[in-house]
């Protein structure tokens, strides 16, 4: 095996997990609407549940105004990190963005898992096994904050807690960087929501500049993300993991002749993917599948069919989701090829941003839907969510 497949093996890892976390992002952002949700428990006797709705995670959204300021923002924080390495010492920023990285990575990989195993086994079978609990902060007779959690969630933070300071105590360890890293990739496009689709454009167009300008005319870019140690990117060893797994076999006595003939004396160094990269695709593609949802539950208003309109666990179309999840899968291909032949870093919002956005616009025009998609926002699902409950009151 050449050095070559093996650092295409290295690429095809980072990108499946980009691919994977944007796509699971995706789906832990979604979330069924509160007209369904109303329809569904009359239709079944409930009562309006205002524990669970008040259990939901808060997510941050994202305006116009926010996306302009987005890469302005950025750049202020990247300018500030590469002075900090460049004239102080990337020894103490490294201890400090660590630490941080690994206590709030600890509470982000466990609810990472949880849902991971959440989904596994079902969420019948997930609920019987671990009734939910409350511990509840109230001042007066307020409430101040709630935490739930169930004797699942708990397990896997202490699971999680050990992995993240371990990833400190332990030379910071790149598959521990990984667990990291997907992690807060996972959570940020869960909780982070654009409100439009233009929005979504504003964003990525503002970090398509941004990207270029400091990758291709600063050193800034490459040097931030060579210098910093946090898991603020995914990593992946340019011999694909063969030196890792092989040291492996040989501390568990199983030492195997064909990979130790494939691992070299020298370091094969790391290839990388930027947190940002994915996250900030991730959670415009993440809003191109609440658009699904919310055409198809448009879709079944208008042809009146019987049944209740679907729920974000339901089967329905997803045109826009999948078409935009390629799109930035053949973005990823795009940004290797070039960064491979041209042997120089890439600034992978320039292949990216165009790709996502693009699909969209081609899609929704070749569906008759440009003027329906483009104009669509999710203050609109809220605000019909809002008259429904003033109509029943």
């Amino acid at each position: 095996m050449t050095e070559h497949n093996l650092l295409f093996y290295a690429y095809a890892a980072l990108g499946a997990q980009a691919v994977g976390s944007v796509y699971a992002g995706s789906w832990g952002a979604l979330k069924t609407p509160k007209a369904t949700k109303k329809l569904i428990r009359e239709s079944k006797g409930e009562l309006e549940d205002d524990e669970d709705e008040k259990d939901e995670d808060v997510s941050e959204k994202l305006n116009a105004g926010d996306a302009k300021m987005f890469p302005i923002i950025g750049s202020a924080v990247l300018g500030s990190l590469f002075l900090i390495v460049k004239y102080v010492s990337k020894e103490y920023l490294n201890i400090l963005l660590g630490g941080y990285f690994a206590l709030f990575g600890g509470f982000a990989g466990a609810k990472y898992l949880d849902s991971g195993f959440y989904h596994v086994i079902g969420s019948k079978l997930y609920n019987t096994l671990f009734p939910k609990w409350r511990l509840l902060l109230v001042k007066g007779k307020s409430e101040e904050a709630r935490f739930p959690f169930t004797a699942s969630s708990i397990a896997f933070l202490l699971l999680s807690l050990a992995a993240s300071f371990s990833y400190l105590l332990f030379d910071r360890p790149w598959y521990l960087n990984n667990f990291l890293g997907l992690s807060f990739a996972w959570t940020g496009i869960k909780l982070i929501e654009l409100d439009s689709l233009k929005t979504g454009a504003i964003l990525l167009s503002g970090l398509f500049f941004y990207d270029v300008f400091w990758v291709f005319f600063t050193p800034v870019m490459v040097s931030v993300a060579k210098g910093i140690e946090a898991p603020i990117k995914l990593v992946w060893p340019k011999d694909a993991g063969i030196a890792f797994v092989a040291d492996l076999a040989k501390k568990v006595g199983h030492e195997c002749a064909c990979l130790n003939k494939l691992v070299s004396d020298e370091n094969p160094g790391l290839t990388l993917l930027g947190l940002g990269d994915i996250v900030l695709p991730g959670i415009f593609i993440a809003l191109c599948l609440r658009l699904d949802l919310h055409l198809a539950t448009v879709r079944h208003s208008e042809q009146k069919k019987s049944g209740l309109p679907p729920t974000s666990n339901d089967k329905f179309a997803k045109p826009y989701f999948t078409t935009c999840l390629i799109a930035y899968f053949l973005g990823l291909v795009a940004t290797v090829v070039v960064m491979h032949n041209f042997k120089a870093a890439q600034p992978a919002l320039l292949y990216l941003s165009p790709a996502c956005i693009g699909s969209v616009a081609l899609l929704s025009a070749a569906r008759g839907e440009f003027k329906q998609a483009w104009s669509w926002t999710a203050e609109d699902d809220q605000e019909k969510d809002k008259a429904d409950d003033k109509k029943s009151e």
